[in-house]
């Protein structure tokens, strides 16, 4: 058992937690340590930290390169399902996740290759006029890091596009 000093709590880690806090770490690919996730849990009592443990238990960490490779395999795949051209938007402002999204999709062989055939719409004024302007048979793809039940991406589209 590892007794940690927590501001005036006792932060307790038994075996079994300790050995949940390797598995995540593995799962995490490394990128937390045991001593950062010990450290973070000092954010938590007791009876929470079987609770702060199982939500990262649940996580799933996706590293650069194989962001770069899946978004180098769907983009090939969209490429090579039609002679369109592509308008790319990010899915929000500047800064955001989605700027961080188009810099791993420029990286990929795909777009190296195909990078004539693909426009990017990086912000949503004046969107829907943009289209109204394309004239030539085009595929319309939206980036972002998004993911669950869509809702904030339909009131995006219903909004901007």
């Amino acid at each position: 058992m590892l007794n940690l000093q927590r501001n005036k709590f006792q932060l307790v880690i038994g075996d079994a937690d300790k050995w949940r806090i390797e598995i995540i770490c593995k799962r995490l690919k490394g990128s937390v340590s045991p001593t950062d996730v010990v450290n973070w849990l000092r954010n938590f009592q007791d009876y929470e930290i079987d609770k702060a443990l199982s939500i990262l238990e649940k996580l799933e960490y996706i590293s650069e390169n194989e962001i770069i490779e899946l978004y180098d395999v769907k983009l090939k795949m969209i490429l090579s399902n039609s002679a369109d051209n592509i308008i790319l938007h990010p899915v929000a402002d500047y800064g955001k996740s989605s700027t961080l999204m188009v810099y791993y999709l420029r990286k990929t062989p795909a777009y190296a290759a195909h990078e004539k055939r693909i426009t990017f719409y990086h912000h949503h004024l004046n969107f829907k006029h943009k289209l109204k302007d394309v004239r030539t048979k085009t595929s319309l793809i939206f980036l972002d890091d998004f993911a669950g039940s869509g809702k904030q991406f339909s009131n995006y589209f219903k909004t901007y596009v």
